[in-house]
């Protein structure tokens, strides 16, 4: 006799071949705010409101994972923190957390 019904072993597959099983939600979240700057192509002194990159992360921890970013050298700060880009000096290691994010073509602008 099996331990779980059919439904629920389906469901259950399909939550584990999903494409984000494995990563926490500050990782998904990290990924999230750089494939925006990535895909609008700010990097160095080309940069954002950090309003308009933090959407997808939730509210109560969007300084302190932009904060994170910033202190690994993922980002940079503009006109007193208001404003973020990518650091142009960390464009490989961005590459290497947003392959598979966003389309190819982003990646070659990156490049």
């Amino acid at each position: 006799m099996p331990l779980l019904n059919k439904t629920v072993e389906k469901i259950l597959n399909v939550l584990l071949d999903h494409p984000n099983v494995g990563y926490s939600k500050k990782e998904l979240a990290e990924a999230a705010g750089i494939s925006k700057l990535a895909r609008r192509n700010k990097i160095g002194m080309d940069y954002i409101p950090i309003e308009k990159t933090v959407s997808k992360i939730p509210v109560h921890a969007r300084g302190d994972i932009i904060d994170e970013m910033y202190k690994s050298g993922l980002l940079e700060y503009h006109k007193n923190k208001d404003c973020i880009s990518l650091n142009p000096k960390s464009v490989n290691r961005v590459i290497g957390i947003i392959e598979g994010e966003v389309p190819d073509y982003i990646i070659e602008k990156l490049k």
